[in-house]
């Protein structure tokens, strides 16, 4: 099932970079990685047998693996900026 919402979601999120954000992304792989991404962190806080939301274990897993989700992102997006600005002051 979680292979079917990652398939179905990275063709939307694929079309609205291509359409609306104009992101030049011919391969599409942003959008296929960073949604299979977010749907493995988030499967694992929700279908854990040791603390997962469908096992009685909570939401702290799950809020766990989003915050991780959300760091991920900060740092690669910081990482890249700090790239991008370096090759331009070259």
């Amino acid at each position: 099932m979680l292979a079917v919402l990652a398939g179905f979601f990275s063709v939307l999120m694929i079309e609205n970079m291509d359409q609306n954000m104009k992101v030049d992304d011919p391969a599409g792989l942003c959008s296929i990685f960073g949604v299979a991404g977010i749907l493995g962190l988030l499967a694992v806080g929700i279908s854990s047998t040791e603390g997962g939301l469908a096992h009685g274990g909570g939401i702290l897993l799950l809020a766990v693996q989003l915050l991780a989700g959300i760091w991920a992102f900060a740092f690669a997006g910081a990482g890249t900026a700090l790239v991008f600005w370096l090759l331009k002051k070259a």
